[in-house]
């Protein structure tokens, strides 16, 4: 499981360089070589591998004396490192072994017992595959070491599950699965970041493993905890390794529809973020879905598209995972070359780890023998297939669950038992206090009764006293609240009368605004449009309409949001009607922003006293559509208008010039039209500054032009309608917790 193992990779070399870090290098020796090994040591958190080799090289020059055998052993504890982050296990567990077998020499002793732990923590990993029974060990070591660390000692036992399951000991490995979620229903995150992250690997990491040892559902009810997380976290690796994880053990399962949906997210957010390796992850897990539904020529698109990642990325292919070399395998048998899909399916692959991925490879074999027609060698498989699924889920899962509901009942009786033993302490408790409770009654009578005698005179004086202290207390109240009553009552009314004005101006603007299927009824094939007002009324708006052979579609940001942009909306939106109903049929897009910045100048003259004074205005993008010729014409005042043709993206920056503006330097600028020949599937995009300028991500910048374009490139061959649904998560994953500062307009147009 490659992807489990770069994840395992990441948190083995950040514990364990926490560990090194800390240890503060308890032997004695020179400082040079202390110096050397803190600058080596702050290289590797930065894979700077070459020059941490050098700083390796320097360490063992100066192991001489006394001290040579633990100065090489550090110089070997930091090459093991460089070796993990080269992915050579065989190198990192070897320099491993050999710095923990010196080290270890003094573990009576005390010395070195972090240095030991992260040493033990490597070596679990580096004998995942090649010497499980000594990853089972070395995870032991760390477990006795961490016991009072819950974030470690899941890693430990992460790294001995995925040991038992290679072994075929399946039955231990879910008890050791038991032993992680005992841990993660338990522990209380210290740091929400941070244990945000671990959380969410632990379920995922732990549903892999149940997923590919046929417990599917421990391995959905793992997922379903992480879901929780996955929502939480703004951390773009975990969100990616999580739909990874989703649209893998969907596959397993044979659910290939959400597969797809869960690797087609993942391959959009791996796009998103310059994510590679997910990239070829997601569209590796697409080709085997495509083949599984028969739809060959989209498998072979992903295979392409694979290839040319690798070709750009060599190094990518070391950390792809077992089923590209079944997509491989099933492509060359549908492509004809029968030779090298045996090789691929039969002669690549162990047969004789027998694991639950052994389901997979026997499918992707029927695949083989399926393109040759031999049915009879097919039905084989599909029987072998069956009883091998059936021998695991009926056997060693059941027996799992079983343990499972008698250890429950064992640890219920023990409570039941340790309830009635409480239950009779606390009886006995309880007379012994209720005599001292009554003694100690006694006395606080006698007292008590002396002192009321004494001061009942005293009382009844003062009772008169407070009484009418109190009639005249509560005249005073009763007359505030009664001029508050009538405060909170017109306050009410003052309230309600401006809620019902602004939900009777949403109307108002609602009214204006044609409902977004109409533009069908005009041409357009397909369209969304995705409004969201940081108000309840707002400043952005869209307008269509149709003149002559041509649908006109406007996308417009006016100034201010709320009810002021409200306002300026309605006003331009029923100038723009007006310009637009006065025109002649061939009426272009500039003609259009001319005369709309004319009348809304005019509109507008006595809220100016002097030019500059009042910035009443809008920025709009406007494009017309002849919808027979696909002939597109756009202009635009300062919003861009991204047009996608033939798998090209074009972008069109429009004038720098707002509607309304009168600045004489400004007005010289004039509105340009550019004409563009389309073709059915093509794609128009315009948006208003609130989606770009939208506040967000790990580092609170804006979201920007330059990443919706790439962003819209690799989405604008979907579906319109799930076009939209991505737009709005992008926007919705990127704004996270900051608040939406302006109002946000996205308009889409599939010809």
């Amino acid at each position: 499981m490659i992807m489990l193992k770069v994840k395992l990779i990441l948190i083995v070399v950040v514990s364990a360089l926490c560990l090194v870090s800390c240890s503060k290098k308890q032997e004695v020796g020179p400082k040079h070589y202390t110096y050397y090994y803190d600058a080596g040591d702050k290289l590797l958190g930065q894979q700077k591998l070459g020059l941490v080799g050098l700083y390796v090289d320097s360490i063992r020059n100066h192991s001489r004396g006394d001290t040579a055998e633990i100065v090489e052993a550090y110089a070997n504890m930091l090459q093991a490192w460089c070796d993990v982050f080269d992915l050579d296990d065989e190198e990192s567990a070897r320099h491993a072994r050999s710095a923990y077998e010196v080290l270890s020499q003094y573990e009576s002793e005390g010395r070195y017992d972090k240095e030991l732990s992260g040493l033990a923590s490597l070596l679990s990993y580096s004998y995942m595959v090649t010497k499980p029974d000594s990853t089972i060990y070395f995870s032991d070591v760390v477990a006795a070491k961490v016991k009072e660390n819950p974030e470690r000692l899941v890693g430990a036992y992460i790294y001995k599950a995925e040991a038992y399951r290679n072994l075929e000991r399946f039955e231990e490995c879910l008890e050791t699965l038991d032993k992680i979620q005992a841990i993660t229903d338990t522990v209380a995150l210290n740091d929400m970041d941070e244990g945000v992250s671990w959380m969410l690997y632990s379920l995922t990491a732990s549903a892999d493993i149940a997923c590919f040892v046929g417990d599917y559902r421990r391995c959905n009810n793992y997922l379903a905890s992480a879901a929780r997380w996955y929502d939480i976290t703004q951390k773009v690796e975990d969100r990616l390794s999580y739909l990874e994880s989703r649209a893998r053990v969907f596959f397993v399962q044979a659910q290939y529809s959400l597969a797809s949906s869960y690797a087609n997210r993942l391959n959009h957010m791996a796009i998103a973020n310059g994510e590679e390796m997910h990239r070829v992850n997601a569209l590796t897990i697409l080709g085997l879905t495509h083949c599984r539904n028969n739809e060959i020529d989209k498998a072979f698109e992903c295979k392409a598209e694979i290839d040319s990642i690798i070709g750009r990325n060599p190094r990518v292919v070391d950390l792809v995972r077992k089923e590209r070399i079944l997509l491989d395998g099933e492509l060359a048998a549908y492509g004809g070359d029968l030779k090298l899909s045996h090789a691929l399916l039969f002669d690549s692959i162990r047969s004789d780890v027998r694991t639950f991925e052994f389901d997979l490879t026997l499918r992707s074999q029927q695949v083989y023998y399926l393109v040759q027609e031999d049915y009879k060698r097919v039905y084989q498989l599909e029987r072998e297939r069956k009883a091998y699924v059936d021998s695991i889920q009926t056997t060693v899962i059941y027996k799992n669950e079983q343990n499972q509901v008698r250890m429950s009942r064992d640890i219920t009786e023990r409570l039941r038992a340790k309830v009635r033993a409480q239950a009779e302490a606390i009886e006995l408790q309880s007379s012994t206090l209720m005599l001292e409770r009554m003694i100690f009654a006694g006395v606080v009578l006698i007292v008590a009764a002396t002192i009321l005698f004494a001061i009942r005179r005293h009382a009844k004086e003062r009772t008169r006293l407070m009484a009418k202290e109190k009639r005249k207390l509560e005249s005073e109240i009763a007359d505030k609240i009664k001029a508050l009553e009538q405060q909170k009552e017109m306050f009410q009314r003052t309230n309600k009368r401006i809620s019902d004005s602004i939900a009777y101006a949403e109307r108002i603007q609602h009214s204006i605004m044609p409902p977004p299927e109409k533009l069908n009824e005009l041409g357009i094939e397909g369209s969304f449009i995705f409004n969201s007002p940081l108000d309840v009324v707002s400043g952005d708006f869209y307008w269509f309409g149709k003149k002559g052979k041509n649908t006109i579609v406007a996308c417009a940001d006016c100034t201010g949001h709320g009810i002021p942009g409200a306002f300026m909306s309605m006003i331009a939106s029923t100038t723009i009607t007006e310009v637009v109903d006065k025109a002649s049929d061939d009426v272009t897009p500039a003609e259009i922003l001319e005369s709309l910045d004319d009348k809304i100048i005019s509109n507008l003259a006595h809220n100016r006293t002097d030019y500059g004074a009042a910035k009443d205005g809008l920025d709009i993008g406007l494009v017309s559509i002849n919808t027979e010729t696909c002939e597109v014409t756009v202009s635009a005042a300062r919003r861009p208008i991204i047009i996608t043709k033939d798998q090209e993206v074009i972008t069109y920056s429009g004038t720098k010039r707002s509607i309304g503006d009168v600045e004489p330097m400004i007005r010289k600028r004039k509105f340009e039209n550019a004409v563009y020949q389309l073709h059915r599937g093509d794609t128009i995009y315009m948006y208003s500054d609130g989606y770009s300028d939208q506040f967000g991500g790990a580092d609170g910048d804006k979201m920007k032009n330059s990443k919706i374009k790439r962003f819209v490139r690799a989405i604008h061959d979907d579906d319109i309608d799930e076009q939209s649904l991505t737009i709005q998560e992008l926007f919705t994953q990127w704004k996270g917790d900051y608040p939406q500062t302006d109002d946000v307009l996205f308009i889409g147009l599939k010809l």
